[in-house]
């Protein structure tokens, strides 16, 4: 059975089943600079003679050098164990779920974005399902909630897959809280599974956090009580708290009524937008990707506190 929401002013889908699969419905493309190959070489020093000889790591393993296979740029060094995962590989992991899970119908009106960083070291992929979305309401003030798939693929860490929610009036990437499917490092056994698993998990259940939404959106809260949820639930400096206060009171309040939605709103602009809250020596160095990914395990760790969707939240 489909899981609904009663929504303002029509009802939509929130939860469905899997899709008709003989209707053939066109997956966006991946994202041309998230699209290249990868290759590993021997890693090769030169000696105090004048000769090559292999790199080698503190455990006495052969490193192996990866690049970017069609600019022959390195991006990161690596054990002999290690496999490459390319983006085109987890591209067709979130196509393959997604055509076996929604109907056709909520497939047609997909949003893809991807960010590269330091030639490939990071990469993001996100995945905005605008057609598989529910409205919220108080007063004046109105918008449509849709799942966004955000995969995280670092040469040097794990690849990530996460389900976050966008809010159409503010553009905001909103963290659902610590909930997310994280693979071994990169080795030979690697495979997708995990990732197609965590995404049906987090989408059937995505009407009980638009349901949560709403009850943040309809509860206010005084600005000490915003105050010390950020000083007691997140990890975020007092120079960066006070700038989202200013976000919550002056931007987001005047919107969203003094309500916990309003605030959860402010930390997600400042995990989302880097205009509004500008990186350090972003102008020097390719660190914006990687710098909103940190600020997202923030905002990751303050959605899921008892304040919002951790135990014994709304």
């Amino acid at each position: 059975m489909l899981d609904t929401i009663n929504t303002f002013p029509e009802t939509v889908f929130v939860a469905p089943e899997a899709g008709a699969k003989s209707e053939n419905i066109d997956f966006p493309k991946l994202k041309e600079k998230a699209h290249y190959s990868l290759k590993l070489e021997p890693a090769y020093m030169l000696n105090e003679f004048g000769m090559a000889e292999k790199v080698q790591n503190r455990r006495g393993l052969a490193q192996q050098i990866l690049k970017n296979a069609e600019t022959g740029e390195p991006i990161s060094f690596h054990t002999p164990e290690y496999r490459p995962v390319t983006n085109m590989e987890l591209h067709d992991a979130v196509e393959r779920c997604l055509k076996r899970f929604l109907p056709p119908k909520m497939q047609s009106d997909i949003y893809h974005g991807a960010h590269v960083a330091n030639s490939g070291a990071y990469n993001q992929l996100n995945y905005c399902i605008r057609g598989f979305s529910a409205q919220i309401q108080r007063g004046d003030f109105k918008s449509y909630i849709s799942p966004i798939i955000i995969i995280k693929n670092a040469s040097q860490w794990s690849v990530t897959a996460i389900v976050s929610a966008e809010c159409s009036a503010t553009g905001n990437i909103i963290s659902l809280g610590n909930k997310a499917a994280v693979s071994a490092r990169h080795v030979s056994s690697f495979d997708t599974a995990f990732i197609e698993k965590h995404i049906v998990h987090m989408l059937t259940n995505f009407s009980k956090y638009v349901r949560q939404m709403q009850e943040f959106l309809k509860t206010d809260i005084n600005i000490d009580q915003a105050k010390n949820a950020l000083a007691m639930f997140s990890d975020i400096s007092e120079t960066e708290r006070n700038g989202i206060m200013e976000q919550y009171i002056e931007v987001e309040a005047e919107e969203m009524y003094d309500s916990k939605l309003a605030l959860l709103n402010a930390v997600a602009s400042y995990a989302t937008k880097p205009d509004e809250f500008p990186i350090k020596n972003s102008e020097q160095a390719d660190n914006i990707a990687e710098t909103l990914a940190i600020r997202q395990k923030r905002l990751a760790k303050f959605a899921s506190s008892p304040f919002f969707f951790g135990k014994g939240g709304a």
